[in-house]
Formats: C-alpha cells, structure tokens, sequence
C-alpha cells in the first residue's frame, strides 16, 4: 500500500559514545548541518531499535490479549494501562528512582550553599547591614541568605569534626564547597535533562505501541462496527489521544514523592525555627495538594468533553472531504461552513475551560512560596518570635525546592495523568469493539462429497449485521457453485447481492447454518479502492511481479493504452482514492488487481457498471466470460450484475430478493420458470405496478440490517472528490490534461515543507488574529505591571525584615509589626490577582486567535479550486484539522505562556545580581552571547525537524483512512500483517523525526545549563575571592540567584524554541488560509431569483482546463441546447463527458463563454450559478445527519413538501421519518436508495435545468426505470442532460452529444445520428451487438414523436420492457404483454 522511500541513514545517537550522550556532543554535526542548508527528508534517519513500532506493537498486543483474559476470568473491564505497565516497568522504576536521586541532589546544594555562605561570615562588621543585600529576585522569593544560616545544620562538635581531616578539609574549606556547589549542580543538571528525554522516550514508545495497537485492532473490526465508526473518531484517537501519553510519565513519580520530600523539608526546618516552619509547610502542602486534586478532576471531565467534541468536528471535516465536490455543486458551502462552526464553538468553549484552568495551575507557581512566606512571617509574629534575616532567608532555600515540587510538579503529574487516562479509556473502548467472527466449516461429509466438484456450498444460512434484530440480512440460503463455473447474481436495489458476496469473504456474521468455499478468493468491490502507490503497486498489492502475467491482465483490463497516456507509464503514482484516474481506469485497476491474483474463486461485485458497452463487453469476453482468461484458468467466477444482457453466457443464475435466493438455475431453467422474472429486473409499464415493486426496496426496519450492499466498501472518503475528467482507454493517445494529471499527481502527494526560521509575518498574523493593538497593549501592560507587583512584594519582604532588626536592637522603626504584615498580605493578594489574571488574559488571545484561525482555514478550504483536493491527500488536509489545531488550540498558548512568564523572571534575576555586584556585567554578557549563540544553531534546524515531523504523520493518517476504506479487500487478500507491517514503517519514519526533534531539544536545555553553570561558577568563585570586601549578605543573595537561573534559563528557552516549534502548526494552518479561491461573480450582476426561467445552454467556444497553466481538457466546445431539451452525453471512458458537466458548474477554468437564459455565467456569483441547476451525481453522498437536512440543509421547505419529494421517489414507505439519522458515508442506505435520495434533493430545487452525471450507472434496471420515470414526469418542461453509459437511458433523447477526446464530434438527434454508419454513436450501438436493433428502433420512434408534436412526448414504457426482453432473451410475463 505504501511505496514511499524509507529513511536509510544511520541514527547518529547510535554510534555515539558514553561522553557523546552524555553531552548530547552527537547532535552538534546535525544542528550545523541543519544552520547551513537546513534540513530535509534527506536527512532523516532510521529510528532507534526500541522505538520500532513493529516490536513495541507486538508487546503491548501480546500483554493486551493477556490482560483481556485476566479481565475476563474475574469479570471486570480489561484495563490498558495494566498492559502498558507489564510493557514499561522496568524503566519505569528506573526512572522512579532517578527522580528521588535528582531531588537528593537538590537539597544537598542548599546544604553546601549554607555552609559556604557560614564560612564566609568572617567579612568586615558583620554587624552593619546592607540593603543592597535585602533586594530580591523579581521572579523567585529567594533572597539574601544570613551568615546564621548554615549553624543549625553545623551541629557537630569541634572534636568530631577532627576525627576526619579529609571531610573537614572540604566541609570548612570555601573553595572545595564553591568547587562542590557548582559540580553537584552541573551533575543534577545532567541527570534532570537525561531523566527527562528517558521519560519522553518512554511516553512516545507507548504512543507508538498504542497506534500500532489500534491500526491492529482496526484490521479486525467486523464490518457492522466498521460502518458505524466514523473515521474522524480513529483519526482523533492516533493523533490528539494518543499524544498525550508523550508527557503522561515525565512528572509521574513526584506524586508519591511529594509527601517524603515534604516530611524531610519539614524535619530540617523544624530544627531551625520550630513551629512556624511546620505550619508553613503544612500551608503550602493545603494550598497545592486539595486544590490540584480537584482541578484534576475538572481537568479530566474537561478533557474527554474536549475530545468528544473534537471527534464531532474532525468527522465533518472527513465528511466533507467525502463530498467536496457535491457540497460545490450543491452550493452547499455556507450550511457546511455554519455546521463546522457550530461544531468549533462547542470544542472551543470547552477548550476555554481547559486552558484558563490550565494558566491558573501553572501561574500558582508564582504566589505559592510567596504566600507560605506570608504564612510562616504572619505565625511568628502571632507567637510573638522576632522575624530576622536568618530567620526568613533559612526557609526560602528549602521553600523553593518544596514549591518546585509542590506547585509545578505535582499538579503537572496530576493533569497530564488524568488526560493520559481519559485518552486510555477512549482507546479501551474502540479495543473492545466488536471483532469479525470466522467463516463456520460445514461437516466432513459436505467436504468428502465436494472435493474436486464444488466451489461453494452454503446450507441453511441465515445471516445478519445486526444479531440483536430479529429481521435478518439473508434468509435460508442454499446454494451450491460448480467448480470452474461462471456464476450470475441479479436482484434489485437492496436484495441482498452484496450481502451474499460479504457472506463469502466471511464479513457477514452467520447466525446459523453452515458454509464451505474452497481454496483461495480474490475480490473486486464495486466501488474501486485504490491506495496512494504506483499503479503497479495498485495491482499487484503484494503478489510477486510476473511481467508475462501481468501484460496479458493489464492487456485484458483494457489498460495497456492508459499505460500509455501516463506520463511514468504503470509507475505514475495515483493520489489517495485514485484521485488522478477516471472513474473507468479506477474500476479497471481494481478489476485487473482482483484478476491478477492466482485464486480459484473470484468474487466481483459489478465490475462493469462504471464502464461504457464497449468496453463492458470487452472486459466480459477477455477476463469474466466463458472464453475469457479466468475460464481457461479454470477459476470459479461468481458475478453480482446488472448487466443483463450477459446472463446468456452464464453457467448459473441466482436471483436475490430481500434477503432471499428467489430463483437458481441455468439460464434455459429461468426463461422456462414462471417466474415473474421482468418485475426483478425491469420497469413495469403501469405506475401502480411501479409502486408494487418499489416494495423490493429495504423497508425502514431493515435499513440498518442490510449491508451497504452495492455499496460493501465502506468507503472512507467518496470518490466523488475525484477529477470530473475521464481518460480515453480505447482510442490512440493524446496529450490531455487527464495526462498532465497524473503527472502532477507525483508532485501534489507530497507534502510541501517550509523552510528557515518562522517568519514574523507569521507571528503578525497570529496575534492579529487573537486580537486588536489596543488590547495586545493592554495585554503587555498588564505582563509588566503583574512583574512590578511581584518585584514589589519581594523587596517589601526585606524591608520588613530590616526593620524587624532595627526593632530588635531597639532602634526607631517607620513600620509596625502588624503593619507590616498588613502590606504585605495585600501585596501577596495583589500578586494573586495579577499574575492569575495576566494568565486568563494572553490565553484568551490565544483562544481566539486559534478560533478565527481555524475558521479562515476552513472557509478558504471550503471555497477553493476542486483541484486542491486532487493533488492532497484527505491525510495531509485531516492533519491540520486535527493535530495542528490541536497544538494551537492547547500545546502553543501554554507554552508560550511559560515562555513570556519565566522571561520576566530572569530578567530580573540578572538586574538583582548586577546591582549586588556590578563587575559581573562581562560574565552575564558573555553568558547571553553564548546562549543566543546556541539558541541561533537550534532554531533552524529544530523548527525543519518540527515541521518534517508534521509531514511524516500525514502519511499514518492517509494509511489509516486507507485501510478503513479497503478493509474488505485487505482481508480478502490476507493482507493484514502486510498493511500492519507497512503502517509500523510509516510510524517508525516518524519516530526517527520525533527523537531528533526531542533528542535535540533536550541537547539545547543541557548546553544552556552548561553555559549557566560556568556563570555560577564564575559568579561563587568570584566572591570567595574578594570576599573580604564583599558582605557575606551580597554573596548569598548573588550565588541563590545564580542557582536559580541554571535551570530558569535552560527552561525558558526550551519553552521558547518549543513554542518557536509549534508555531510551524500556526505556519501550516495559515499556508492553508492563503490558498487560490474560487473566481466569484460580479455581485451588480445578480439575475432575478426566477433566473433560469427557459434553461437555454450556449457554449460559445469554450475550453476548459484544470490547471491554469495546463492543456486543454475540453475544446473550442459550440453548441446551443434549447429549453426543454432532453439531451444525452456519450463517449467512451475519458472523453470528456463529466468534464462537461464540470464547465456547466465552473469548477475548472473557462476560456470562452457558457451562457444560460443569455446570461454568461462567469458574470454571476458561483453560490447562484450552481444553487439553479440541480444534479444527480454519479456517485450519491449522504451526510451524518438527518434525512431533512441531507434533502434541505437550509431548511427552505416544509415538512409536507420533503415529504412529497420522497414519494415522488417512491422512498416514502422506506423512510421512517425526517429525523431518521444516516450514519457516516449513507452506510444503512444501499447505492440505489442513496440515489433517489439525491433525486429527491433535485426535485425539492424544482430548477429547469437538470444533470445527470451516470446517475444510473450503479443501479440495477429497476430504480433506473424508476429514476428515468421521475424525470419525465417532475421535469417534463426542464432542460435535462444526462451522461450514460447504458444506450438505452438516453436514445430516447432530443439530442445527443458524442464526445471523444475532449471535442463534441457529434450533436444531433439521435435517429439522425445512426444513420450515419460511419459515425460515432452508430459504432457506439453496433457494440451493442444484440441490443443494436433495438436501440436503433428506440431512437427511429422517439424520432416520430418528434415530428408529431401532439403526440405523448416520451418513451412508452412497454418499449422498454420489449428492450429488455430482447436483450435478455427471457419471455416476458403475460401481464407485461403489449
């Protein structure tokens, strides 16, 4: 399915050494490599082994299956994360117990600070104060240290301390502490990033187990739970769902690590300063722990609330990927465009929610340790203890460890696991759908007694969809099929035909009864399901390549002349659903993938109907027939038809009718029956006769049994998004645009890729998007002011602790005691307020920004040319609707959040230690140089890395979809372990992406703390040289700081290159908004609502072209179609005819003019032009909604008048109200139903002009007749152009217009026309063979009636009949008699 090149280079992480990793020193030469030219697809690497999706698949689903079976012995609910957990224990632990490690290490370098901060208390007057010393961090409470801070931890006696001269000579030595601050803060810096990235890896190893898991179970899905997933759901599940267990473990373990590392917290500062440090714990732990807990569970509510939600949004979009060009020819655009937005509103309301509760837990941060200050200050003051310097500077150290772990890892843990699980419960439940069940065995005897005779032998089979309703899908079937035999199964709309061919594939579940086929099937569906590949690769679909065999198929299939029109030949890449081919060509490859499979039994389902006669017969005579390929191979051919004209050479005949085998035998047995055989495959000639047999049709209470039935290809996205352009296969080649198609279909797959950094148009637009100047201003105001208020309740704190010392030595004070406490509690509540409000504010920007984003892609999507959707994959469209959203939605607002926050934090931690020690400007120039310096080799290649990520993920979409769509055939083919095989590539490509990206990112925090640990070491040992002239004050304050920006500044670019990443998803999106629209009208222009009153058509030498700069499809096209005219377009596959119905809409480009009622249609707007003419597709698409809104999306007609249309297409006894829901794709609907369904939305519009584009092409003969019948009747006096590949629809026709090769060769009347013998349409008839006469008799009578204009305008019914009869051979009940 896939044939794309797969990475071949090297992982560089591989090769590494232990130094190399440690450092990260091996992802130097990409970054530069990557600063140089920037990196592409050329660079990518083969993922590391552990990430291989195929192992790691293999895993999960092995511990899955055990964990269903212990489920199921204890009666419960099977748990995934119990299986992930058996998978990733291990590392797990590992993990688990570095985190306790990297705490440890924290806590130790508050230790040896004190202690060094002890030694240097020798300075001169110890007892002058400075208040340069009292300035604090604007970001973090952690200010000046006192020399008293260090002597309750120095508690050992001199005489102990003597006994180890070694400990002593570094414990009491300041240059072994400075070396020893600086080198445990380095190395916890290397465990904290290393612990990291494991972690991540970990998270995305369980991501890809999980998409592997899905993918699996997907291939397993009975075909009933198939068409009731909607393909949106699935999507949702790999991309947004899935995602969330990247970061589902990376805090994890600080749950349970809290309550000992808040104990230990505890016990040490009890030891100082007693009660008020308990009580200060114990405050922060009650502001963090109940709280978080709580928003958690909100979190959690609100995020399966988001993901239903997104699941609704998503599935629109798959929809309307489905039936694009409907929904354009419908003028359907503003419905869909209010439904989306409807849908949006919902999502973003919930994703508000989510949002502003996620800025509150992450601004908590900034005022927890401020307001346990405030407590721990407040309760001593209450207990009546002097408030000193050592006193509040002692606690804040091990405060700032608590709250890191309290207030940003703890609730980060808390959330991230709680999305984790709602995202692992809705990947649970799609686990445990329902399954396809195995084909039951008949007995020994049935097999002894068929050995080497019978292919097929079903006995008392009873089958149905749904096993819950009594009605069944098959009834009491028996049958037994020859060995090597041609078998034809007939039947109208909704028997049952493709339910008996799902029975044999072993997709329709088996009630009772029992079934027998032998040896190997292979399977053509009716609908053709091709995949993004070759058109080789299309047909081979795994089998080995035999060049003998394949010509002589691909020469039977009619395709050798198409080979020959493509540009690579049979290696031009098709896009996804065959977007580049014909709706011919399609059918072919698919035919000639069935054929070229070595079988011994083939199963087709209507491979003939989206082909002309000539055609059609040459694919019966060469492949199907007696005398065709399969015949000599001696291969079992069962046939589902329409074509009735080939039962002659038939070896058995089957007729199927609501479920039952009404008829079998050989062709003489049925002529010679009394069987009523005209009323299963023809029209009656009385209305009342009509409406009897319309009772063939499923009734309301078994729509949802019956399969898709003409429709068993439960078709992801429709092929009405395909080109209107059809490719000549018989005639001589010739450069048309259909060629140049499919040559630019190798270009239109892939996925284009930016380059360089993001630009600041991009940043513009963003925020433009969110907001006016005025209130970004406003925004940016308040980020300052919400700092200045922050800054300000830090420096009040020490200057209440200066005065506290001035009252303690009895010196006048300007502040009282509580006074003090008062100002400062307001100024801790104002820190509250603003920094939870600065929060709201820039999210609610990003909100917006995300929604009208969102909404401008969307409508430039929905209102641009028909050939964006050709050239892209649903994948790569689907892609930005989900998981690009997604990011902007949630990912970007919170990390540039971070980013902007933790920004004004260093900044003023760098002005607090230039102004403690002005000499230090160098080091914090140096430090930023360098920090910009690596920043700048990071930016480029780590935003292509982000955006090649992107890239990579839209194939495993397109690979998904793809299955969802071809599942029947897959598994028909015993496909399974290679479309598995093939998606575990697909993930493994982009899992190398994704660990370099990751690798990397982790690479620039590592170096960054580097860099910072150098300052800090220059910063300590700077002090402890010159400490003599520096109060010990300034060098605590200094070298606090100094520690707090080693892992501040690391983060902070991190966020910022982060969100630099994300905004690749704002640059797709906005690539997407900017996209060519569709030429709109000249508004002063409009025609009257009556307009078109005639229906009159002019081409006045009019050309088409898909692409601007490309061939032309049509050519200098004149012809003049008068009102009223019935006309009919023909020509072989790709002549032209569906082009010419794509002019009339304007969904390509005109040169010329087409002018209707005299009025040019170029001139007036598209939503007028197509809302006036009314069109019956080839291929019918109903929407997930209600019958009323898939016949009147604008609510413009009562309920009597849908009801009305319904019974003018006798589908008012099927439907059981207007509510009535039709799942995705029409599925609980057969082709035939879904096409008077849209013969019902042309009879609401009641327009006077009327197309039929091969409406009738996958119908059986009765709902043509019945389709046919309808348009005489409701459009009498309309103008009516019908494309048809069976003669007999149009001969009958006013005029017909023979096209070939994009010109009109012919236009005339039909009688006319034959007698031309040289002419197209007569060679058209001759191919006919038996039906020649008869369509020539048609034609002659309809002549007639011409001339006689009192006379009944249309075709007797009875003629038609006589047609069938004698095309069929078959005599004709009495009752039918004229």
């Amino acid at each position: 399915m896939d044939s794309s090149a797969k990475p071949n280079l090297k992982n560089p992480c591989q090769q590494a050494s232990i130094l190399s990793h440690l450092t990260f020193a091996w992802a130097l030469p990409l970054l530069l490599r990557g600063l140089r030219q920037g990196l592409s697809a050329d660079d990518l690497t083969e993922c590391l082994k552990d990430d291989r999706s195929e192992q790691l698949g293999n895993r999960l689903e092995h511990e899955w299956f055990k964990e269903r079976a212990r489920a199921l012995s204890k009666s419960r609910i099977p748990r995934l994360r119990n299986a992930l957990l058996a998978c990733f224990w291990s590392p797990f632990i590992i993990n688990g117990v570095l985190c306790v490690v990297y705490i440890a290490l924290k806590m130790l370098i508050a230790a040896i600070l004190a202690q060094l901060l002890l030694q240097l208390q020798h300075a001169p007057d110890t007892d002058t104060y400075d208040s340069d010393s009292n300035i604090s961090s604007s970001g973090f409470n952690s200010i000046d240290v006192n020399l008293n801070y260090s002597k309750a931890l120095d508690t050992a006696p001199p005489s102990n301390r003597s006994n180890n001269s070694t400990w002593n000579a570094i414990w009491y030595n300041v240059y072994s502490l400075g070396g020893l601050l600086v080198g445990i803060n380095f190395i916890a810096c290397i465990l904290w990033h290393h612990l990291y990235l494991r972690q991540r890896l970990m998270g995305a190893r369980m991501r890809i187990a999980c998409c592997s898991l899905v993918y699996r179970k997907t291939l397993r899905l009975s075909m009933r739970t198939v068409g009731s997933t909607p393909a949106g759901h699935l999507i949702n599940l790999i991309s947004n769902d899935v995602s969330r267990l990247d970061y589902a473990l990376v805090f994890t373990h600080y749950i349970w690590i809290l309550p000992i590392h808040s104990v230990v917290t505890c016990y040490i500062l009890w030891l100082q300063i007693g009660v008020p440090a308990v009580i200060g714990v114990l405050g922060l732990l009650l502001k963090t722990v109940p709280a978080q807990m709580a928003l958690s569970k909100l979190t959690s509510n609100l995020r399966r609330r988001i993901a239903k939600r997104t699941d609704v949004r998503v599935g629109i979009m798959n929809e309307l990927m489905q039936g694009i060009q409907v929904i354009k020819m419908y003028a359907w655009e503003n419905s869909f465009e209010s439904i989306v937005s409807d849908a949006r509103r919902s999502e973003v309301q919930q994703l508000r929610y989510a949002n502003y509760l996620y800025g509150f837990q992450r601004t908590t941060r900034f005022f927890i340790q401020r307001t346990t200050l405030f407590i721990t200050l407040a309760a001593a003051v209450l207990m009546n203890q002097n408030i000193t310097a050592d006193f509040v500077f002692s606690v804040v150290i091990y405060y700032n460890i608590l709250q890191l772990v309290a207030a940003v890892y703890f609730p980060l843990a808390i959330n991230l696991r709680a999305e984790a699980l709602v995202s692992l419960v809705r990947i649970q439940t799609y686990l445990q759908q329902e399954e396809r069940k195995h084909v039951h065995s008949l007995g020994q005897n049935w097999e002894k007694d068929g050995k080497g005779k019978k292919a097929v032998v079903l006995k008392d089979i009873n089958a149905s969809w749904d096993k819950d309703k009594p009605q069944r899908t098959l009834h009491n079937l028996n049958l037994l099929v020859k060995k090597g035999k041609l078998c034809a199964v007939i039947g109208p709309v909704g028997s049952g035909k493709s339910s008996l061919l799902q029975l044999l594939l072993g997709e329709l579940p088996i009630i009772d009864g029992s079934i027998l086929i032998h040896e190997e099937l292979s399977y053509a569906s009716q609908e053709p399901w091709l995949f993004t590949g070759t058109v080789r690769n299309n047909i081979l679909f795994g089998e080995q390549y035999d060049a003998k065999r394949y010509r002589e198929v691909t020469r039977a299939c009619a395709l050798a002349t198409d080979f020959q029109q493509m540009c690579k030949g049979d290696e031009t890449i098709v896009g996804e659903r065959g977007a580049s081919l014909s709706g011919g060509q399609r059918a072919r490859i698919s035919l000639a993938r069935a054929v070229y499979k070595p079988a011994s039994i083939y199963l087709l389902d209507d491979p003939l109907s989206a082909v002309d006669a000539h055609v059609g017969r040459h694919l019966f005579d060469e492949i199907i027939g007696p005398r065709g390929r399969l015949a000599q191979q001696k291969a079992t051919r069962i046939l589902v038809t329409h074509q009735v004209h080939f039962l002659s050479e038939a070896d058995w005949i089957i007729i199927v009718d609501q479920g039952r085998i009404v008829a079998q035998g050989t062709y003489q047995d049925i002529s010679n029956s009394d069987l009523d055989f005209a009323k299963l495959l023809e029209c009656p000639s009385k209305s009342d006769e009509l409406e009897n047999e319309v009772q063939l049709l499923p009734t309301a209470s078994s729509l949802e049994e019956e399969d898709q039935d003409e429709d068993e290809d439960v078709d992801v996205v429709s092929d009405s998004s395909l080109p209107l352009r059809k490719r000549r296969r018989n005639d001589k080649p010739s450069k048309t645009e259909d060629q140049l198609k499919v040559g630019q279909g190798n270009n239109g797959l892939v996925e284009t890729q930016a380059t360089g950094v993001i630009s600041s148009r991009v940043w513009y637009e963003y925020f433009q998007a969110g907001s006016s100047w005025l209130s970004f201003s406003f925004m940016v105001f308040t980020m300052l002011l919400s700092q200045l208020v922050c800054s300000g309740s830090d420096y009040f704190s020490n200057i209440w602790t200066q005065q506290e010392r001035l009252r303690s030595q009895s010196e006048p004070t300007n502040l009282t005691t509580y006074t003090c406490m008062y100002i400062y509690g307001a100024l801790i509540l104002g820190v509250v307020i603003m920094t939870t409000f600065r929060g709201f504010l820039f999210l609610k920007i990003c909100m917006h920004a995300s929604k009208v984003l969102h909404d401008r892609m969307f409508r430039s999507i929905l209102h641009t040319s028909i050939r964006f959707f050709h050239n892209n994959t649903a994948g790569q469209i689907l892609n930005r609707f989900s998981k690009d959203i997604g990011t902007m939605d949630e990912w970007l607002p919170r990390n540039m959040l971070e980013f902007i926050q933790h920004g004004l934090v260093i900044f003023g931690i760098l002005a607090v230690i230039l102004v403690v020690n002005p000499m230090l400007l160098p080091a914090v120039l140096v430090m930023t140089l360098l920090n910009m310096l690596i920043l700048k080799v990071y930016l480029r290649p780590s935003q292509d890395l982000k955006r090649m990520d992107g890239i990579c993920r839209s194939p495993v979409f397109s690979h998904l979809t793809s299955t969802l769509s071809g599942i029947p055939i897959i598994r028909s083919r015993q496909m399974q372990s290679i479309a598995t095989k093939e998606f575990d590539l697909l993930q493994d490509v982009h899992s190398g992406v994704w660990q370099l990206a990751e690798a990397t990112n982790t690479a620039l925090g590592l170096w960054v703390d580097g860099i910072n640990c150098v300052f800090l070491a220059a910063v300590t040992f700077s002090f402890i040289a010159s400490n003599e002239f520096i109060y010990s004050g300034n060098v605590g304050l200094a070298i606090s700081q100094a520690i707090l920006l080693t892992g501040m500044v690391q983060y902070c670019v991190r966020q910022a290159a982060e969100s630099l990443q994300q905004m690749t998803s704002v640059e797709r999106v906005l690539e997407y908004t900017e996209l060519e629209q569709e030429p709109a009208g000249r508004d002063n222009d409009e025609p009257s609502q009556q307009w078109p009153q005639h229906g009159k058509i002019e081409f006045r030498a009019m050309s088409l072209r898909y692409d601007p700069n490309g061939l032309s499809v049509l050519n200098q096209l004149s012809l003049t179609i008068e009102p009223g005219w019935k006309v009919g377009i023909v020509g072989r596959t790709g002549a032209g005819k569906s082009s010419l119905i794509g002019a009339l809409f304007r969904l390509a480009y005109i040169e010329g003019g087409i002018y209707i009622d005299d009025i040019e249609t170029g001139s007036i707007s598209l939503e007028t032009l197509r809302s006036r003419i009314s069109i019956i597709p080839q291929d019918p698409v109903l929407f997930s909604a209600t019958i009323r809104y898939n016949l009147d999306p604008f609510k413009r007609y009562s309920d009597s008048e849908l009801w009305c249309a319904l019974e003018d297409v006798e589908l008012r006894t099927v439907i059981p109200g207007l509510d009535f829901m039709v799942t995705e794709r029409g599925s609980n609907f057969s082709v035939g139903q879904r096409q008077l369904l849209c013969l019902a939305r042309a009879v609401l519009r009641n327009n006077k002009i009327l197309v039929l584009d091969e409406a009738t092409a996958n119908v059986d003969l009765l709902t043509d007749s019945l389709i046919q019948r309808t348009i005489r009747v409701k459009f009498q006096h309309c103008t009516v152009l019908t494309i048809a590949h069976r003669l007999h629809t149009v001969m009958d026709s006013d005029r017909i217009i023979v096209m070939d090769a994009g010109y009109a060769v012919e236009f005339d009347v039909p009688h006319v026309l034959l007698q031309k013998t040289h002419g197209a349409l007569a060679q058209m008839v001759e191919a006919t063979g038996d039906e020649a006469d008869t369509l020539r008799q048609l034609a002659s009578d309809s002549f007639q009636e011409m001339q006689q204009p009192w006379a009944k305008k249309g075709t007797d019914e009875r003629q038609l009949l006589m047609l069938l009869g004698r095309s069929t051979g078959i005599l004709l009940d009495k009752n039918t008699q004229p």
